[in-house]
């Protein structure tokens, strides 16, 4: 495991947004599955600047949030037209 920091965490769509100790060269990342008790991830972007990391952070929760809002919507649709 990497030493790292967590920045924040979307539990919703389990993006984290992470800061990783030691590392020099592209310290944050926008770790997709991350395990809050094991403090890893199963994919990770890596960002030298936080402004960078932070917007993508942003916008990949957000595009999680809609695509969870379009799932459901496709089963309320499925779910009338089954009952009709």
């Amino acid at each position: 495991m990497v030493e790292n920091f967590l920045l924040e965490y979307d539990k919703a769509s389990s993006y984290a947004l992470v800061k990783l100790i030691d590392a020099e060269h592209m310290p944050y990342v926008v770790a997709f599955g991350y395990d809050t008790e094991n403090r890893d991830w199963s994919q990770g972007h890596y960002y030298s600047k936080i402004e960078e990391a932070v917007a993508a952070y942003r916008k990949a929760i957000e595009v999680k949030k809609i695509d969870i809002a379009l799932r459901a919507y496709e089963v309320v649709v499925l779910l009338c037209i089954i009952s009709t």
